[in-house]
């Protein structure tokens, strides 16, 4: 998926804020390595859909699901980015 312009600025902004040890590469889809995440209640809750996501430092484990606190991609789900 291709990030809109409009977009980029805020995206950049976010990394430079969450001192991020993945540097924000399980969120780009042009990476293997992205997480796919799915958006629950509204987007009050994004779902990590992918095992490697457990190990996160933004990773919340709740029963057989992870939820996820990333800023990045609360913001890329609120705004259908996620691919």
């Amino acid at each position: 998926m291709e990030i809109p312009v409009e977009h980029e600025a805020e995206i950049r902004r976010i990394i430079s804020d969450i001192q991020c040890p993945r540097q924000g590469e399980c969120c780009d889809p042009k990476v293997e390595k992205h997480v796919r995440i799915r958006s629950l209640a509204d987007v009050d809750l994004v779902e990590c859909q992918d095992e490697r996501g457990r190990s996160c430092r933004f990773a919340v484990p709740f029963g057989y699901s992870v939820f996820c606190r990333c800023p990045l991609r609360k913001y890329l789900a609120e705004h259908g980015l996620t691919p």
